[in-house]
């Protein structure tokens, strides 16, 4: 029984891998070919393919949920895997100025009302203090090593 089972689970894979090998990808029917672009194959993965299921999860959050990145850190990592996938099976540079193209107009499509905090400089007496320190260091280390050598004790 347990041959039988084997016999039939090898045969059923040969079979669908054949099947699979005759059947052409409504996405991209050129790369089937030599003369094949495969640029444009992965375009039409990528925005066929990643982005749908990408805007999905995205459309799913409101305004303030979509701009907390611990929300959409799955879905982001999830399309850039899967543009990442694509471009390496087709040979495809990633990333690509297709890849970037899209971030920049996922970006200013979905993420356009999030408030971004900017990063201040420190107060005056806080940037004082730090490039004063350094400053004030030098004579003293200098002072040390001159007095130093200058009693011929060289041991320590």
């Amino acid at each position: 029984m347990r041959i039988m089972l084997c016999f039939l689970a090898i045969f059923l894979s040969v079979a669908l891998a054949s099947t699979n090998e005759t059947m052409k990808d409504p996405i991209c029917p050129t790369c089937n070919h030599e003369s094949c672009d495969w640029v444009e194959c992965y375009k039409n993965f990528v925005i066929f393919k990643c982005l749908p299921s990408f805007e999905k999860s995205l459309t799913d959050y409101n305004n303030h949920e979509r701009c907390t990145w611990d929300t959409i850190k799955r879905s982001y990592t999830e399309f850039t895997m899967c543009t990442e996938l694509y471009a390496d099976s087709l040979r495809v540079p990633w990333p690509n100025q297709l890849v970037e193209d899209t971030f920049v107009w996922i970006h200013a499509k979905y993420f356009q009302d999030c408030l971004v905090t900017e990063l201040y400089d420190p107060p005056p007496s806080i940037i004082f203090v730090l490039v004063m320190t350094p400053i004030c260091l030098i004579p003293v280390m200098v002072t040390l090593v001159v007095l130093k050598t200058k009693n011929g004790d060289s041991t320590s």
